[in-house]
């Protein structure tokens, strides 16, 4: 692969990261000597054998699974035909792969592992959704005998497409055995399917609107023994540490920061921006650093390091700005550029300093609920506007910029409001408790000598 598996842990959270790697696991299952090889989700669970999946990987080198095989009903529910569209036509929660044509299974992996490398995020509006909607390039790219789109109803059984499956299965009494007019099923996919107990009033899945769990009678017993064999996995869940969602001295790395080593690569800055994307003014200081591993914090010129030294483009003299009062960290000066906003739009540096002081853990938080780690154009526009009207209305700000409405839809903050307008800010910071905040605060526990005094007199 042209690039370091470093790069995609830090550039995703938990899920995008878990599926960005499917075809560098592949390669290595391949690498191992592998002829074939099926991918599954988590939440899939099987109720006959995968022999027939087996045979069919002797004779192409890609299996897949469409979402559906009928339109969607007009009803006005969710999930429609468009819906699935853009979250890939193929579901690839399975997935199956083989040697049976190698220039074809070379070419696929390469391919499929470059466009994760920056566009595997979540992004509807965009046509982004995980690893899977890149497969619909497979019919396109590839002959027909190199590949099998598998049609058949007792594969995949899922939310998506019970509209037309779910009243054909049957679970028979006498064996427990669950069949498709009358064939064996093969596997379903709970998808968003609770997992701590069974309920038939509930939504048979979040991910959609058009069935609850007791509207199918005849699969109640499929999903009360799902909901048993999964018992307790969401507090399992719950008690686990994701290992790769901080730096490696324990300070949470924000969702906006993930972004930053892709930003140096010309390619990576046209899919998050879309072309023409030039280099952001301090890809010449990112540039020098060692990057080959973002989560290290030891090395001196760790990307941490460089986020606690004092801004990228100016030098920390007595000259310019008269005492220590100046120190500027790169992590301060990299929030108001997200959002468009320069420190020369201050009178002066001190400004600059008390508005990030003041506000920075909410525009902060504003960025986490981003699309890949960026605020909307509402956002940056609406710190823009507040920062040239001279900080007028700050309540109001800090409510939208940090939960995009208005503090009379918060209870907490319309409180606040009626009693002291000057309160707000901090209810708002406490209710949204950012990882950025976070990221303040351990960095400050983390610089040393002087510039944990001198980050604490920015930051806190």
């Amino acid at each position: 692969m042209p690039y370091d598996i470093n790069e995609l842990a830090f550039r995703y959270g938990l899920k995008c990261f878990s599926t960005a790697v499917k075809p560098w696991v592949f390669r290595l299952l391949f690498a191992r000597g592998h002829a074939r090889c099926l991918y599954f989700d988590p939440d899939i669970q099987f109720y006959a054998d995968l022999d027939e999946l087996v045979l069919r990987l002797h004779r192409v080198a890609i299996l897949v699974t469409p979402h559906v095989t009928r339109p969607n009903p007009d009803d006005g529910k969710w999930q429609t035909d468009l819906q699935l569209a853009r979250t890939g036509v193929y579901n690839f929660g399975f997935l199956g792969l083989s040697r049976a044509h190698e220039p074809v299974l070379d070419h696929f992996l390469a391919w499929w592992a470059a466009r994760l490398r920056f566009e595997g995020h979540v992004d509807l509006e965009k046509g982004l959704h995980y690893d899977q909607q890149w497969g619909a390039f497979v019919a396109s790219f590839y002959p027909p005998d190199a590949y099998h789109v598998l049609r058949d109803p007792r594969y995949n059984v899922a939310y998506w497409n019970l509209h037309y499956r779910g009243r054909e299965i049957r679970v028979r009494p006498s064996d427990g055995a669950a069949t498709y007019k009358g064939a064996p099923l093969i596997f379903v996919h709970f998808s968003g399917v609770a997992t701590d107990a069974w309920d038939p009033d509930a939504s048979l899945s979040p991910h959609q609107t058009r069935f609850r769990l007791g509207d199918f009678p005849n699969l109640a017993p499929l999903f009360r023994d799902y909901a048993r064999a999964t018992a307790g996995a969401a507090r399992h869940r719950a008690a686990c540490r994701y290992g790769l969602a901080a730096f490696d001295n324990g300070a949470p790395v924000p969702y906006w920061l993930r972004g930053l080593p892709g930003s140096l690569v010309a390619a990576g800055r046209a899919r998050a921006r879309g072309p023409p994307a030039p280099a952001p003014p301090y890809a010449e200081a990112l540039g020098a650093l060692d990057l080959s591993n973002p989560f290290a914090t030891a090395p001196a010129n760790s990307l941490w390091r460089w986020l606690l030294k004092h801004r990228h483009d100016e030098p920390p003299t007595r000259a310019a700005c008269g005492d220590r009062d100046c120190w500027f960290p790169n992590v301060v000066l990299l929030t108001l550029d997200a959002f468009g906003v320069s420190t020369r739009t201050f009178p002066a540096a001190a400004d600059a300093r008390a508005f990030f002081a003041r506000f920075g853990a909410l525009m902060a938080w504003g960025l986490e609920g981003g699309p890949g780690g960026r605020p909307t154009f509402a956002q940056r526009q609406l710190v823009r506007d507040f920062v040239r009207s001279g900080q007028k209305n700050a309540a109001s700000f800090c409510c939208r910029v940090a939960l995009g409405r208005s503090c009379a839809s918060v209870p907490a903050a319309r409180a606040a409001l009626g009693r002291d307008p000057r309160r707000v800010c901090g209810v708002v910071e406490a209710l949204v408790n950012a990882t950025g905040l976070d990221v303040w605060r351990a960095a400050l526990a983390r610089a040393p000598g002087d510039a944990s005094r001198l980050y604490a007199r920015t930051i806190v």
